[in-house]
């Protein structure tokens, strides 16, 4: 299996995975603009776009609401994320593919910390 490695900080956008012909390890950096939640499968499904392109990512719900202290909401439309999982090729659809993804180094978590604790 491949493993493709970005620049700077190891990320690559999603329109790069355009140049894979099979299944790859991969870290992309993307936003969210669209999601749903599988729940027959127990999973939430994002749709994760560099601008140029978008890849359908499939990720655990609990492990999601386990990060995120809440189940997915439109609070993720625009969040940047960065995800990292295997990737598989489908030149079929509007999607470059879908990408397994096995952990969410960046999440939407990131849009919504905590306000500041004055004392």
């Amino acid at each position: 299996m491949l493993v493709l490695h970005g620049g700077g900080q190891g990320y690559q956008g999603v329109s790069t995975l355009a140049s894979l012909h099979g299944p790859a390890r991969v870290t992309v950096e993307a936003r969210v603009t669209e999601y749903w939640v599988d729940s027959g499968a127990g999973r939430v499904v994002f749709v994760l776009s560099d601008g140029r392109a978008s890849v359908l990512a499939y990720y655990d719900l609990e492990e999601f609401i386990g990060l995120h202290g809440r189940p997915p909401g439109d609070w993720m439309i625009g969040q940047e994320v960065v995800v990292q999982g295997t990737f598989y090729p489908q030149r079929a659809g509007p999607y470059l593919g879908y990408i397994e993804v096995s952990q969410m180094l960046k999440g939407c978590h990131e849009g919504y910390r905590a306000p500041q604790v004055n004392s």
